[in-house]
C-alpha cells in the first residue's frame, strides 16, 4: 500500500506540474504575441498552453512559425524578440518550474526531479515525463524502506513481520524460569 500511494502521489504531482507549467508557457507566449501586436494572442496563448502539455510538440510549434512570419514581413526586431522570448523564457520556464513543482510535491530535490523528467523522456519518449520521476520516487522510497529495515526501525507495512513463535523463556517448563 505504501508503494502504491507513493506512485499515486508521483503521478498526481506530475500531472499538476505539467498542467501548471503549460498554463504558464501559454500565458507567457500569449502575452508576447499581444505585446508584439500579433493577431488573436489569447487564442494562440491557449494553443501554446495545450501544446506545451505534449512533450514532443510544445509551445515552439506556434511561436517559431510566428517568428518566421515576422521576419518574412520585415519585422526583424520583433522576430528576434519573439525568438529570444520563446526560446529563452517560454521554453526555459519548463526546465525551471517543472522540476521545482514536481520535486517539492514529491519531496525530491529539484535536480533529481529534473534528471527524472529528462532521463525519462530520453529513455521512454513522451511517456517518460511520467515514468522518469515515478521511477526515481519509487527507487528513493525503496531505499528509505531498506534503510529502516537495516536500522531495525519499523518502515511502513513493509517491515518484517513479528516472530509469532514463542520465545525461549515462554517455552521453558513452568517453575524453571
Amino acid at each position: 500500500a505504501y508503494m502504491l500511494s507513493r506512485l499515486a502521489e508521483t503521478v498526481h504531482a506530475i500531472l499538476i506540474g505539467t498542467v501548471f507549467v503549460a498554463a504558464v508557457q501559454g500565458t507567457l507566449g500569449g502575452l508576447m504575441f499581444w505585446w508584439l501586436g500579433l493577431p488573436t494572442p489569447v487564442f494562440w496563448g491557449l494553443v501554446m498552453g495545450l501544446l506545451a502539455i505534449v512533450p514532443v510538440l510544445g509551445a515552439f510549434v506556434i511561436w517559431v512559425p510566428a517568428a518566421i512570419y515576422l521576419a518574412l514581413e520585415g519585422s526583424w526586431a520583433s522576430a528576434a524578440i519573439l525568438t529570444i522570448w520563446g526560446g529563452g523564457v517560454v521554453a526555459g520556464i519548463d526546465n525551471l518550474l517543472y522540476p521545482m513543482l514536481v520535486g517539492s510535491r514529491l519531496r525530491l530535490h529539484t535536480v533529481m526531479a529534473f534528471i527524472g523528467a529528462v532521463g525519462g523522456i530520453l529513455l521512454f519518449g513522451a511517456s517518460g515525463l511520467v515514468l522518469g520521476p515515478a521511477v526515481i520516487a519509487v527507487t528513493i522510497s525503496l531505499i528509505d524502506i531498506l534503510k529502516k529495515r537495516l536500522n531495525g526501525q519499523p518502515g511502513a507495512e513493509l517491515t518484517p513481520k513479528q516472530d509469532t513463535k514463542p520465545s525461549r523463556q515462554s517455552r521453558a517448563a513452568p517453575g524453571r524460569e
